[in-house]
C-alpha cells in the first residue's frame, strides 16, 4: 500500500472483552517458533507471512494465539505496520488510548488518516472485537472501492451481511479474500480470529 489513505468503517456495537494483546520485543522467525501453530495448521503459511513481514507479533515469544479474537487495537496495528509504521506526532485524542500503549501510535495514525474512526468522538474501544465483514469493509476501501459481482445469495448466511458491508463482502468473495466454509457460510458477523486476519492480510497484500 502506498500513498495517503482516507478510509472509514462502520463499527457495530460489540462487547469489550478482556483479551491479552502482548507484543513481543523479540520477533520469532516464523510460525515454526510458535508452539500453538503446528505445520499442519491451516493458517501456518499465513502466520509465517505475517510474522516475517512484521505485521504480527505473538502474544508471547512462543504463542501466537491463532484462535484469539482480533481487536480494534490489534487490527489498526496490523494496518499501521503494513504501511511501514508511519510516524504520527499528534495523539489520537481518545480518552481510552493512553500514551505509551503498544497500539497508541497506530491508533493516532489511523485516526489522523480517517482509516478507522472511534466508536464516538471520545472513545476508540481498543479491546472491542472486529467482525469479518468490518475487516472486509476496511480492506475494500483500501483497495479503492472496486466493483464486485459476487452474489451473496449463494451463501446460506449471505442475507446476514449488513448493508454497509455488502459491496465489500461481495468484493472479498470475488477476490477470494473470503472463501465460504464447508457449510456454505461466510460468517460475516463472526468475530475475526488472529489466524483469519493473518490469512486475509496475506491474500490482500499479495494481490497488490
Amino acid at each position: 500500500m502506498t500513498g495517503s489513505l482516507t478510509l472509514y468503517a462502520q463499527w457495530l456495537p460489540a462487547e469489550v472483552p478482556v483479551h491479552p494483546s502482548i507484543p513481543s520485543n523479540r520477533k520469532p522467525s516464523g510460525s515454526a517458533a510458535f508452539t500453538d501453530v503446528a505445520r499442519s495448521h491451516w493458517a501456518y503459511d499465513a502466520v509465517e507471512y505475517a510474522v516475517r513481514n512484521d505485521l504480527f507479533n505473538g502474544v508471547s515469544d512462543t504463542l501466537f494465539a491463532p484462535e484469539g479474537k482480533m481487536t480494534r487495537a490489534m487490527l489498526v496495528t496490523v494496518l499501521w505496520r503494513a504501511e511501514g509504521c508511519p510516524a504520527e506526532s499528534t495523539a489520537s485524542g481518545f480518552v481510552d488510548v493512553a500514551r505509551g500503549k503498544w497500539y497508541s501510535e497506530a491508533v493516532a495514525w489511523a485516526s489522523a488518516n480517517g482509516i478507522v474512526n472511534g466508536v464516538d468522538t471520545q472513545h476508540f474501544c481498543p479491546d472491542a472485537e472486529v467482525t469479518r465483514e468490518q475487516i472486509a469493509a476496511i480492506l475494500w476501501r483500501m483497495a479503492g472501492c472496486p466493483r464486485a459481482e459476487a452474489a451473496l445469495s449463494e451463501y446460506t448466511d449471505g442475507s446476514s451481511v449488513h448493508a454497509f458491508a455488502r459491496k465489500a463482502v461481495a468484493w472479498a468473495v470475488d477476490t477470494e479474500l473470503f472463501r465460504g466454509d464447508a457449510a456454505g457460510t461466510l460468517r460475516p458477523n463472526a468475530p475475526a480470529t488472529r489466524a483469519e486476519v493473518a490469512a486475509l492480510m496475506q491474500r490482500y497484500l499479495e494481490q497488490l
